[in-house]
């Protein structure tokens, strides 16, 4: 279940950023996940607060999703039910591998 959910939340991040990729380039994707002992909504606001806080644009929040652009690299966060709290993947994907690698490392290491 859990490769099931990151493949369509991968999926989800990769098309939202198809239109900041040129055409026949394919998008870098950085990927990663972490475990919170809070609820998906409270680990939602969390990732809403800290996209907020590194400037990112276009932030939206959608229930327990998060997205959000840093040039031309797109951001997904999602917060899911687990035993103790939730768990949420996060992915960044554009086509500067440095940025997008840049980008996933500070909210791995952030959030």
């Amino acid at each position: 279940m859990k490769k099931i959910v990151f493949t369509v939340f991968a999926s989800l991040a990769l098309s939202a950023c198809a239109p900041m990729v040129e055409k026949n380039q394919i998008p870098h994707l950085w990927s990663g996940e972490k475990t919170f002992d809070m609820p998906p909504a409270a680990c939602a606001d969390r990732a809403f607060n800290l996209v907020t806080k590194l400037g990112l644009s276009d932030i939206v929040r959608k229930n327990d999703f998060v997205y959000a652009n840093q040039d031309l690299n797109r951001l997904a966060i999602k917060c899911v039910p687990a035993a103790n709290g939730s768990l949420v993947y996060f992915a960044v994907a554009g086509e500067n591998m440095a940025a997008v690698e840049k980008l996933r490392n500070t909210i791995s290491a952030k959030l």
